[in-house]
């Protein structure tokens, strides 16, 4: 299983060197972008207005690269061929595992580069005393690296439940365009039907977004679960579907 890692990892090698650069450029144009015609008290406040972009486009970020990559394996015969030459099931989750250790990386790196230029490439902002609002509003002002860190760790591990689902919509349908917009229309849906039933602290949206948000200092631990167990339950549907139609060369 360790020889497949190893060649999944190199089919992404270069994805994410380019994913690694282009982020760079991405977190310092978005603090320049949010430095200027805001008023902060504290530097942490950057970094929180300058991921709400990524936020948005969260689930593209951590799917599209390996959804589209897996979709062109099956349509050109690679995985029927590869699969015939090892088990299917090591096969399946040495690849799932190399996806989702992806999605794990750019997400926490994307979190992590636009938290550093905040605090530390950025001068330290006096701005007038306005409410915030914030998940562990003291850790947020008091210790800015660790909540940084924390949360950014947290939004990794959510991007694993994405591309989970990437991975088996990418197994299931034929046509690229709705392999890659699939977990992002899930997303805004979830999104808006929560909020029209007037639970917005269930979102997933919610629980990326901890450090934003007039509600979220008064959410509690285990509001945060909420939201990726509703994504973790359709998921295991598409995961039975998927199951169903054989597309793991399941007998």
């Amino acid at each position: 299983m360790s020889k497949l890692i190893k060649l999944e990892l190199l089919k992404l090698r270069n994805i994410l060197i380019t994913f690694f650069l282009f982020s760079i450029i991405l977190s310092g144009s978005l603090v320049l972008i949010f430095l200027h015609g805001y008023s902060y008290q504290y530097n942490i406040e950057i970094w929180s207005e300058a991921y709400t972009l990524i936020l948005f486009l969260f689930p593209i970020f951590c799917t599209v690269p390996t959804t589209w990559l897996l979709y062109y394996e099956r349509k050109n015969n690679f995985i029927a061929y590869s699969v015939v030459r090892t088990r299917p099931r090591k096969y399946f989750l040495s690849k799932l595992f190399v996806h989702c250790s992806y999605g794990f990386i750019i997400t926490f790196l994307m979190s992590m580069e636009i938290l550093l230029i905040s605090l530390y490439a950025v001068g330290k902002v006096s701005g007038p005393s306005n409410p915030i609002s914030a998940f562990q509003l003291e850790t947020f002002i008091n210790q800015p690296l660790l909540y940084g860190l924390a949360l950014s760790l947290w939004r990794g591990l959510l991007s694993i439940l994405f591309v989970v689902m990437g991975f088996i919509i990418s197994l299931i349908f034929n046509n690229i365009f709705v392999i890659m917009i699939l977990p992002f229309i899930y997303y805004i849906i979830e999104n808006i039907l929560l909020s029209m039933l007037r639970l917005p602290y269930f979102r997933i949206l919610t629980a990326l977004g901890l450090a934003s948000g007039d509600y979220t200092s008064n959410i509690e631990l285990w509001y945060l679960f909420i939201g990726p167990g509703i994504l973790g339950f359709f998921t295991f549907v598409l995961f039975l579907i998927a199951w169903n139609k054989k597309v793991f060369f399941n007998k």
